[in-house]
């Protein structure tokens, strides 16, 4: 039997997604806020939070002008609030979750206190 690799799923979009988001909450984890400061941007403009591009930068501006940390300056915004509290809950859950359990809340397979706030990519990647 042959095998013939086809794709490599560790290239997929999808996979540097988490990869961003999880870097991001480990971040929040370990309270490095220069790392999550870098990593906010990324990930809030993927498209399934359905932020514009203009809500990204006037987000960025606020931060900036008020010398405060990105997620504070989220925390503040009702149209990015659900975002920010969404991946600090995450955070809060590090502890007593698994890797696998940290994805499957990532991707909403998962019965939790935070689906309110899953990422809304379930249907279009899996």
């Amino acid at each position: 039997m042959r095998y013939e690799k086809r794709e490599n799923v560790l290239d997929k979009p999808i996979v540097h997604t988490l990869e961003q988001i999880s870097r991001l909450v480990l971040a929040l984890a370990g309270r490095n806020q220069p790392l999550a400061d870098s990593l906010w941007p990324e990930v809030i403009s993927y498209d399934f939070w359905g932020l514009t591009t203009g809500q990204i930068w006037t987000t960025s501006w606020k931060a900036d002008k008020s010398r405060e940390a990105w997620t504070e300056t989220l925390l503040k915004d009702s149209q990015t609030k659900h975002i920010a509290e969404f991946l600090l809950r995450l955070k809060d859950l590090l502890p007593i979750t698994t890797l696998e359990q940290q994805l499957d809340l990532l991707v909403g397979v998962a019965e939790s206190d935070v689906k309110d706030y899953q990422l809304p990519m379930r249907s279009p990647f899996f």
